[in-house]
């Protein structure tokens, strides 16, 4: 760890570190929304609601990546920065070793996997008939092609990130989704490619960023010892189990979250093929929010992670408070912002009335989640950063999937589609308030802690 890092995590004001770590990430989030949301946009161009819907359908085929980029990089990431706290180099240098080469393994297994089994799987996340060419299409360049070069991009940002080189990772991330804006309108329009040249133009995204990031390590490898080829150390059973069990909450997350989208999708697959694309649209756009929560968060753990190690406790509280502050304040407005412009915000997507219609209702009932979603990303991020897993987990698992799934099932024969719509909210607000439950009494704990100390 190069010395501007250790004054970051140290000595800087609480605010300032907050700043450095945070504004870099979630610029880079919501550059990724935008480079996300761009295939959405520039498809629905194209005006055919069918290849809207394949873009939603296929999400579930692609967060899976993230999901393994985030079992690897989160816990990894923690690692990392508890092992620099109290000054352990050689463990953060396996850490990082073993994230890297074990995101690449299992994201190999995963993308071949899902190529052989399209088959089941793609009409199981909701393809129809009429959805299915496209949505073939779509994830042979994204997942089949396009896997590796996501997972990796999205695990090395949250490793440099955790040695301090948070500029470094949320310029790399960013540079992918720039790209990919770019090149959409190209493939899609210029070359005729439609739906696939959206895909084609993500792959290529993804890959020039991982290859950023390699290039950035191999620059910097001196200066902050970063470890890329494995050791026998770095599967020692602690190292292989801190990072796994660290990292399992935000993947499980990740994995209920595509449960609940496939099942969901099921249910809306029984109205029309607008429902599935309003839907798509909504959950699309409200990814703005979620970008806002994920990337604060996700910028701050290797602060929170070092100074807990490091015993640094008013240091600690005081990050936590400018955390929360930050996260509920950026929910507030981003709520606002969505229910006023609903409508208009889904027009600017596609030009046909009555997908407008759907996505803006949906629209309106999802982001009351906004505030909640930063309050319960940042509870999940605090118990990953001390290494707390049960409590991660279980949050995670009550965010999707314990929840919103039951609920599903119970409104959608009163509601209709909209009862399957209000499971979103219903879900996250319950997690909210177990979350607040359990920071409040880790935060006491701690400080008691502490005070002993």
């Amino acid at each position: 760890m190069v010395e501007d890092s250790k004054f970051l995590f140290e000595e800087e004001k609480v605010s300032k570190a907050i700043m450095a770590l945070a504004v870099p990430s979630i610029i880079s989030q919501l550059i990724n929304v935008v480079y996300n949301i761009a295939d959405t946009y520039f498809v629905g161009q194209i005006g055919d609601p069918a290849q809207v819907a394949t873009v939603h359908v296929c999400m579930a085929a692609f967060v899976m990546l993230n999901a393994i980029a985030s079992l690897f990089g989160i816990g990894g990431a923690s690692l990392i920065a508890r092992s620099n706290g109290v000054g352990k180099r050689e463990i953060a240098r396996d850490a990082f070793a073993f994230a890297v080469w074990g995101a690449l393994i299992v994201g190999l297994l995963y993308s071949m996997s899902f190529y052989f089994l399209r088959r089941v799987l793609l009409p199981f996340m909701g393809a129809n008939d009429e959805i299915y060419p496209f949505a073939f299409q779509y994830v042979f360049w994204t997942v089949t092609i396009g896997g590796i070069p996501t997972i990796m991009n999205v695990t090395l940002a949250h490793l440099i990130r955790a040695e301090g080189a948070s500029k470094a990772a949320g310029f790399g991330v960013a540079m992918g989704g720039v790209l990919n804006i770019i090149l959409d309108p190209i493939f899609v329009f210029s070359l005729k490619l439609g739906l696939r040249g959206a895909a084609i133009a993500t792959m290529i995204s993804n890959l020039a960023a991982t290859v950023f990031f390699i290039i950035y390590i191999h620059r910097n490898n001196e200066q902050y010892q970063f470890e890329l080829f494995p050791a026998k150390s770095c599967l020692s059973p602690e190292i292989v189990r801190e990072v796994l069990m660290v990292g399992l909450p935000s993947c499980v997350m990740t994995l209920m979250s595509t449960a609940s989208n496939i099942i969901m999708t099921r249910q809306l697959r029984n109205y029309s093929t607008i429902a599935i694309a309003g839907i798509g649209l909504a959950k699309k756009i409200d990814m703005f929010a979620f970008a806002l929560a994920q990337g604060l968060n996700q910028g701050v753990l290797p602060l929170f992670a070092y100074c807990y190690a490091a015993k640094k406790g008013d240091r600690f509280h005081k990050a936590v408070r400018c955390t929360v502050i930050a996260g509920v304040l950026m929910g507030v407005i981003m709520l606002t912002m969505l229910y006023a412009g609903s409508t208009s915000i889904v027009r600017w997507f596609i030009d046909d009335a009555e997908t407008v219609d759907v996505a803006g209702k949906f629209l309106r009932i999802i982001c009351l989640i906004c505030p909640t979603t930063s309050i319960n990303f940042f509870v999940i991020t605090l118990f990953q950063a001390v290494g707390k897993k049960k409590p991660a987990l279980v949050l995670s698992l009550l965010r999707k999937g314990i929840v919103d799934i039951p609920i599903m099932f119970a409104l959608q024969p009163v509601l209709g589609v909209f009862g399957v719509i209000w499971a979103i909210p219903m879900a996250d607000w319950t997690d909210c308030v177990v979350s607040i439950i359990l920071a409040v009494i880790f935060l006491k704990g701690l400080k008691n802690e502490m005070k002993a100390l």
